[in-house]
């Protein structure tokens, strides 16, 4: 029977020692070969760490503003559209006006009514839209709807000149409740009066992508489209040549309103161009970054596959003549 010496367990030690080594490199260099980089980040660059390490927090910072640009393009994209759904159900009831200017009122008063009932509640529902659960008109209040119902808007219109007696005194009541903090805005307007933070693309750098339903626009659209919905709806007593009159002044203030909608698209462009403008300096800083972080880390692909090629061979060749060993020390074992 063969006794194992001392010297066969030192040699079988030595193998399985070089088999592991062996093994562990051909790991490494397959992962380096996939990944482009190597692994051990600390023996490449000599221990130090320092310039790798501000690369990467360049890096984690700039995740951070493409963060907080890509919300606020979702943010000034859902604004616009909503925007341009306000102009159209504008243009729409301007039409009916049109209409009106040359026909007996009776003709079109129960269309006007309804046309501009819908038109009110079609722009309550667009200033009361939201994006991912935060409210786009509401201010720094993303928490809440910026606006009641049609119904309670209705309600605080008519109270508001429930005193005028003539339609002058209708449209000045209305613009001093307008103008005045605690008007509208105080009575139906339930966002914040503090905007939105701006969208921040960049140290030091903010672009503001926001609008409140209280932008005067925005807040004489809904007043003169419930007022248009009052009168047609006979809700407040006026003689036949007063509601047109009434009607007719609506209309115009609601043009002038329709140029201030369409003022506010332009801003809320002007801030998408901005926030585009800032997502592609974003993109070739963070190029920069990268391509230094590859020159610290980057491997050479061919003398990383010529190495890889060798610790295979070796590896091979060590299965090979343990094999071998094994099978000669079975024989000697059965002599």
């Amino acid at each position: 029977m063969t006794v194992t010496t001392i010297g066969d367990l030192a040699k079988m030690l030595a193998q399985r020692h070089h088999q592991s080594k062996l093994s562990s490199d051909l790991s490494r260099l397959s992962t380096e070969l996939t990944t482009g980089q190597v692994q051990d980040v600390t023996r490449k660059l000599g221990g130090d760490l320092s310039a790798l390490s501000g690369i990467d927090r360049g890096l984690g910072r700039l995740a951070a503003f493409d963060l907080a640009i890509d919300e606020g393009l979702t943010r000034a994209a859902a604004t616009q559209l909503r925007l341009d759904r306000i102009s159209q159900s504008g243009e729409a009831l301007a039409g009916t006006f049109t209409r009106l200017s040359a026909s007996p009122l009776s003709i079109f008063q129960s269309e006007i009514a309804n046309q501009a009932r819908t038109s009110l509640e079609d722009v309550i529902q667009q200033l009361n839209g939201s994006v991912a659960g935060r409210s786009l008109f509401s201010g720094a209040a993303t928490d809440r709807p910026p606006l009641p119902s049609a119904d309670t808007v209705l309600s605080q219109v008519q109270e508001v000149i429930s005193g005028a007696m003539d339609v002058s005194q209708i449209f000045s009541a209305i613009d001093v409740w307008l103008d005045d903090p605690t008007g509208f805005e105080g009575t139906v307007f339930n966002g914040s009066q503090t905007d939105r933070q701006p969208v921040e693309t960049a140290e030091g750098h903010r672009i503001p992508a926001d609008l409140k339903a209280s932008e005067k626009a925005l807040s004489e659209t809904v007043v003169f489209r419930a007022l248009a919905v009052l009168v047609a709806e006979d809700a407040l007593g006026l003689s036949p040549n007063a509601k047109r009159e009434v009607l007719a002044t609506a209309a115009a203030r609601l043009g002038a309103a329709q140029d201030g909608v369409i003022s506010l698209r332009a801003r809320v462009g002007l801030s998408q161009s901005r926030l585009e403008d800032a997502g592609t300096r974003q993109e070739a800083e963070r190029f920069g970054l990268n391509e230094m972080r590859n020159g610290f880390l980057g491997i050479d692909p061919f003398s990383t596959a010529t190495e890889l090629q060798a610790v295979q061979q070796n590896l091979e060749n060590l299965y090979a003549v343990t094999a071998r060993s094994a099978r000669l020390s079975l024989v000697g074992f059965l002599k």
